[in-house]
């Protein structure tokens, strides 16, 4: 099963009518319930089932099989009668039901540093989003400020976004610190940079404070934190900055780097 019951805005387009697109996984899959409600509720159009009394009104009864290729958009187009005055044995269903599943939207951005401009663009990546140690999501991102949809019923997202040539981004995200860049009303979309593997050459530390002020260059250089607490980073995402208090706060990478001599 990989969605059950699940809500898609409808849209009338040039006589048609349409759903917003839906990102799944490589594979095949069926469909194997359609039905049309209305805001109230009501269920006002239904796809009957293959086998039921119905079923002989359209081309295709359910279900509907369809295939997901990398980088093709596929159409699964369901035939639906008015389920007015008729019941829903009729159509093959036990009954016609539906939760609504709460969403948030992302904005997001990921930039590689352009050495012939001298600075940041934008960049084309694949990202892949985890929930409770489950993949929901693997996308490519083209290069542009994106929009990503979240099921707002996890605590924490973790995020790995990958572009050949560069470091993988793997930072793990509460679900409270994400919403800062919640859609169209976010003040600043969610930016990502990956840096260039040439980067990584010769690389002797390298500290991006998630949540410790541990080496993750693989040289174990782990700096020593002296009475520092860790607070928002400039995004608003938690435990990824270090607060000092100028006086006698800091974190130790000396003794790391005296022991390796």
């Amino acid at each position: 099963m990989v969605a059950e019951n699940e809500e898609a805005s409808l849209h009338f387009i040039d006589s048609s009518y349409v759903t917003e697109p839906t990102s799944y996984l490589i594979g095949n899959y069926s469909v194997t319930e359609f039905i049309v409600v209305s805001l109230e509720g009501l269920v006002h159009y239904a796809t009957p089932k293959e086998g039921s009394e119905l079923a002989y009104l359209v081309e295709d009864p359910l279900s509907i099989d369809f295939a997901v290729s990398i980088d093709d958009v596929t159409q699964a187009v369901p035939e639906v009668v008015s389920t007015e005055e008729r019941s829903v044995e009729d159509f093959g269903y036990e009954e016609f039901v539906f939760d609504i599943v709460e969403t948030f939207d992302v904005l997001l951005g990921v930039f590689v540093y352009d050495e012939d401009k001298s600075g940041f663009e934008l960049t084309d990546d694949e990202i892949t989003v985890y929930a409770d140690g489950d993949s929901l999501t693997s996308q490519a991102l083209f290069a542009a400020t994106s929009k990503l949809t979240f099921p707002d019923r996890f605590e924490e997202f973790k995020l790995i976004v990958s572009k050949e040539g560069y470091t993988s981004f793997d930072y793990t995200y509460s679900a409270d610190s994400i919403k800062n860049y919640q859609g169209d009303n976010a003040n600043d979309p969610l930016e990502i940079i990956l840096a260039s593997l040439d980067v990584s050459e010769g690389l002797i530390a390298y500290y991006p404070f998630n949540g410790n002020a541990n080496d993750e260059s693989g040289n174990g250089l782990n700096g020593k934190v002296q009475a520092a607490t860790l607070t928002e980073d400039r995004n608003g995402n938690s435990n990824s900055a270090y607060s000092f208090d100028g006086v006698d706060d800091y974190i130790d990478t000396y003794s790391s780097f005296d022991n390796q001599e």
